[in-house]
């Protein structure tokens, strides 16, 4: 439901549409239906203007331009959302626009003064391809000493996509980082175990191991789930990302990514009109 309420071309839906109109209502019970009212509702009230759509006891509103937040960038390249498919073709692009939310994120995570980049192969501009140049790289960037941890060439990104730190004024090592794991996978529990936090320490040299976070674009219950990876990193889903950045991220309205999530409100849009018959 609140995929047709950000791509629809209606911006204003009144509350009846959920369950007599809505492409969502031909393929659910009743009782579902009005979860994901309470669900939409309560997001709403969370997340304030950070989330794309507004709710009253009469219907709900899409906010102008929205659909360029962090929130509606994340919903549209979430897979396996009921009824839409993701085009294999952009999935490639659409990882990559969430790790840049996530960088953003995870910098904001750390607060004034953290730094934040991409590492995940091939990574930012820069950053040199093969795994054992890219940690020398990486180490210079932290300002810190370096380890002496053996650098499999065949890592890659030894399962960190999102590398986030806060060094403190006194400029001396001890300072928090966040090594993160990005994915658009639907099952992502096992991903909460790709990162190595001691080998890392050792790679970069540290006194403390680094903290491990999963960043996925979806929303997540706490259930079994959320325990499953709460236990092993830190969890950053939609709600939680959103939470973080401000109602308009800057780099999403550049052409590449206004491009990209043009493409998928318009492949959505389709696929729920066909659904709809």
């Amino acid at each position: 439901m609140e995929l047709e309420l950000l791509v629809g071309t209606s911006r204003a839906r009144p509350m009846s549409w959920v369950h007599e109109k809505s492409v969502t209502s031909l393929n659910v019970r009743p009782a579902d239906l009005v979860l994901a009212v309470s669900t939409v509702a309560r997001r709403a009230r969370v997340l304030g203007d950070r989330y794309p759509i507004e709710v009253t006891n009469s219907g709900f509103k899409r906010r102008s331009g929205m659909e360029r937040t962090p929130y509606g960038a994340m919903l549209l390249v979430t897979t396996g959302i009921p009824l839409v498919v993701l085009p294999r073709e952009l999935l490639a692009e659409a990882a990559q626009l969430f790790e840049i939310v996530v960088t953003e994120s995870a910098r904001s995570l750390l607060g004034e003064g953290a730094e934040a980049v991409r590492f995940g192969y091939p990574g930012e501009p820069g950053r040199p391809p093969e795994f054992p140049q890219a940690i020398p790289w990486l180490v210079d960037l932290m300002r810190l000493k370096g380890g002496t941890a053996y650098r499999d060439p065949a890592r890659k990104d030894g399962g960190v996509d999102v590398v986030a730190w806060r060094p403190f004024p006194d400029g001396r090592p001890g300072f928090p980082i966040h090594l993160v794991q990005v994915t658009l996978e639907k099952n992502f529990s096992h991903k909460a175990g790709d990162i190595n936090s001691r080998l890392w320490s050792l790679l970069l040299g540290l006194d403390v191991d680094p903290t491990a976070v999963l960043a996925i674009p979806r929303t997540l219950p706490e259930d079994k789930r959320w325990a499953e990876v709460a236990t092993r990193a830190i969890l950053l889903e939609r709600v939680r990302i959103a939470g973080l950045l401000p109602s308009q991220l800057p780099v999403l309205s550049e052409h590449r990514w206004a491009s990209l999530i043009a493409s998928l409100e318009l492949e959505y849009r389709d696929q729920l009109a066909e659904r709809a018959g």
